[in-house]
């Protein structure tokens, strides 16, 4: 199956990490949203869209990729870092997905590190996430929708 992965990474690479793993595990392709075309998502029966969280949103990019993309009928998946890993991160892009006619076939999460000038004064938060466990969880999630797709 041939999936693409198009993700927002900044501040730690912490997203860049989990996509490399799910890459890896896909055998798919990399493209980082600013490097994105609309046009890529016609080669591939996968498409992936993760981001790290800045102030409780997927980076704006991921948006503007899913927007610009005809997505119809196309199988995706969702997948995010952050401080906490919970899911509800994903849903604004699920919900978008599904307004353009995608099926989403599933949502990840883990923690990242992240750290501020306050935190810094603890040592930050999610220290060494995401982890091997972060990373195993990656590839179980990726291996799950190669088994049911």
């Amino acid at each position: 199956m041939k999936t693409l992965i198009v993700y927002y990474s900044a501040y730690r690479k912490n997203t860049e990490k989990i996509a490399e793993c799910m890459a890896g595990q896909f055998c798919g392709d990399l493209v980082h949203a600013k490097d994105y075309n609309e046009n890529d998502v016609n080669n591939y029966d996968l498409v992936g869209f993760g981001s790290g969280v800045y102030n409780q949103k997927m980076h704006p990019s991921i948006f503007k990729a899913i927007e610009k993309s005809n997505l119809q009928n196309k199988n995706t998946f969702v997948f995010s870092t952050s401080a906490v890993g919970i899911k509800k991160y994903n849903n604004d892009a699920i919900k978008l997905l599904l307004d353009k006619n995608a099926k989403v076939v599933g949502s990840f999460s883990c923690r990242g590190f992240f750290t501020t000038k306050i935190l810094d004064i603890f040592g930050g938060t999610a220290k060494g996430h995401p982890n091997n466990v972060d990373f195993k969880n990656a590839e179980k999630f990726a291996e799950k929708i190669m088994n049911e797709i």
